[in-house]
């Protein structure tokens, strides 16, 4: 199978669901094309037309987007990659947000595809309103994410990890986390990525350290340290129900207990009081967060049966589910002449 993938970016989302899995089914011996990581490569038809069996975009919009979607229809499987609700996104640094055009870009581009694939199955429920071929390829770790030692600090640790887009989660979660900093002053708050320290009302200081985002996840990756990992959603945006439960299954995988909302994303993940908490009501953050920190043997207890968990939801256990796809829609799409050249 010769696959061609185009990245929203070489991070975040961009890495789970297109550099990871692809490099995956290299290593399977598929042919995989991918831009190198910070380059923007967008395949001409009349160059490579008979040389891809399947087009993977990630989230491709904008009128740029458009022109080179409609170019290669008909000339290749094209497979569009979805990992957020992004008619709900209103996070002021969104494309989707700045240029709510690009949201009825992506409805046609879907619409116009051969499949679509996303993170999710509330996830695909949307997709579906604008094309029948939706498969759910859930977001994985590299197994090679089990075997990393996080950093130990002497004071224990509660921590979060991600991306700049969680300001409304915060918001929702601030209270309830400033209370149990200022209620436990021997525990240390790290933020790594998005710094949300600003949010907590805390004397200055208590939050550790932040740890800004780096653009590879194995730079990024190292720079956890935690005891307890918080996974906060916030419970009245539309947009936190497509969610998938890759936070959480980060800290899993390095062994860390979460915290976590019980909502869509985790309910179906974290399994309550065995690899981390789920928190129904808000009262319980504080809770359970203080049951993890001054339990030690806990958090080692959850720590290890959340690795054991996250074994399952490595790329190299999955990624037959990414070929089992890609070769499906191969053989619905018709092959023509081009293409057999």
């Amino acid at each position: 199978m010769r696959i061609f993938g185009l990245p929203i970016g070489a991070d975040g989302c961009g890495y789970h669901r297109c550099y990871q899995p692809l490099t995956e089914l290299s290593r399977r011996g598929h042919y995989v094309m991918l831009p190198t990581k910070g380059m923007v490569w967008l395949p001409e038809v009349s160059i490579v037309g008979g040389q891809i069996d399947v087009f993977c975009g990630q989230m491709v919009t904008g009128p740029k987007g458009m022109a080179l979607w409609e170019e290669w229809k008909g000339h290749t499987a094209l497979v569009y990659d979805l990992d957020d609700d992004v008619w709900s996104s209103d996070h002021k640094g969104s494309l989707w947000h700045q240029m709510p055009e690009c949201r009825d870009i992506a409805a046609y581009l879907i619409s116009i595809s051969d499949l679509v694939t996303v993170s999710t199955e509330p996830l695909a429920e949307i997709a579906r309103r604008y094309n029948d071929h939706v498969v759910v390829l859930n977001n994985c770790v590299h197994e090679d994410l089990l075997k990393l030692e996080r950093p130990r600090r002497d004071r224990v640790t509660v921590g979060w990890a991600g991306g700049t887009s969680h300001q409304a989660d915060f918001e929702y979660a601030a209270p309830m986390l400033s209370r149990f900093l200022n209620r436990h002053p021997d525990v240390d708050m790290h933020f790594v990525g998005g710094d949300y320290s600003v949010l907590l009302k805390v004397p200055e200081g208590r939050c550790r350290q932040t740890t800004p985002w780096q653009p590879d996840v194995w730079d990024y990756y190292p720079g956890i340290d935690f005891d307890v990992g918080i996974a906060p959603l916030d419970p009245g945006h539309a947009f936190t129900a497509c969610k998938s439960h890759l936070k959480a299954l980060e800290y899993a995988a390095l062994g860390i207990p979460v915290v976590a909302s019980a909502s869509e994303p985790y309910n179906g993940f974290v399994e309550h009081g065995v690899t981390g908490f789920l928190v129904r009501y808000d009262y319980e953050w504080e809770k359970c967060l203080r049951d993890l920190v001054h339990d030690e043997a806990m958090r080692a207890e959850m720590g290890a049966a959340a690795r054991k968990l996250a074994a399952g939801w490595t790329i190299q256990a999955r990624a037959g589910d990414w070929e089992t796809a890609f070769t499906e829609v191969m053989g619905r799409v018709p092959v023509n002449a081009e293409r057999a050249c």
